[in-house]
């Protein structure tokens, strides 16, 4: 898409919100196509863009899996999983598994969204 054709597409305001960013790092060549799309004030003077929270949340995570302090694996699941279902996943692992076989599971130590902790005796 060429910068003349912005307006005729719609694209018009997600390139000003553009510009507006970009005039923070490059001030002259954001400024100069800021007014080739026919804004008579300036880009820095514009109120920064929003953002949706919601977009920016992730839907899959990795946890990271640690057998008596030392890690063994990680496992990619939803973000909003229950320490039971990464505890279920984890132990399946392979190099999980060969460390906890045959052994008792004294404590599990979750931290959501980030760690689970397993250790044994």
């Amino acid at each position: 898409m060429s910068l003349s054709k912005a307006h005729e597409i719609g694209h018009q305001e997600n390139l000003e919100k553009l510009l507006i960013i970009l005039s923070a790092f490059s001030p002259h060549i954001a400024e100069e196509i800021w007014s080739f799309l026919g804004n008579k004030d300036l880009a820095c003077q514009q109120e920064w863009p929003g953002w949706d929270e919601a977009k920016c949340q992730d839907e899959t995570i990795e946890i990271a899996v640690q057998v008596n302090g030392k890690l063994r694996g990680k496992v990619n699941i939803s973000a909003a999983a229950s320490e039971a279902e990464v505890f279920a996943l984890a132990k399946n692992l392979d190099n999980v598994a060969k460390y906890i076989a045959g052994k008792k599971v004294v404590k599990k130590i979750y931290v959501p969204g980030r760690l689970l902790s397993i250790v044994v005796k």
